[in-house]
């Protein structure tokens, strides 16, 4: 909540709502924590069906390669549960990622408009969940 209100995010944290395939409002997302070469961490936000390559991930960062946190160094690291990881707001500061297929998931329309698709993304509570804009995202997180 901090962190929402220090960057004035414009995002809505909702009851939590089934949210586990696309509709026409969200998009469910996945925020992952991985460990770069040096062993700093990132977290990458892809839709709740999509493959992080981590291959293409540490080219896109310039290391030799990168690892899925384990469970343990993803909770301490972002302050969250797996499964509830919020896209910002971590314990540990650390670089967000933006899948860019986030952004073209759904053809722009006047549901979406210019500001790109609603995600739905963890909160780090299990009983609401974030909505926010993609390019909204992208803003609060620097991506």
């Amino acid at each position: 909540k901090a962190f929402i209100q220090q960057r004035e995010v414009a995002c809505v944290v909702e009851d939590r709502c089934v949210c586990r395939a696309p509709t026409a409002t969200c998009v469910p997302t996945k925020a992952v924590i991985f460990l770069d070469s040096s062993k700093q961490p990132l977290c990458v936000v892809s839709r709740l069906e999509d493959k992080i390559c981590q291959k293409q991930l540490a080219r896109k960062i310039h290391q030799k390669r990168v690892h899925l946190a384990g469970r343990e160094d993803a909770e301490s690291l972002s302050g969250f549960r797996c499964g509830l990881i919020a896209p910002f707001g971590h314990q540990e500061e650390m670089t967000t990622i933006l899948d860019s297929r986030i952004f073209n998931c759904c053809p722009q329309d006047s549901v979406h408009g210019d500001d790109g698709p609603i995600l739905c993304c963890g909160s780090g509570k299990p009983t609401t969940v974030l909505h926010i804009r993609a390019s909204e995202l992208a803003r609060a997180c620097r991506a």
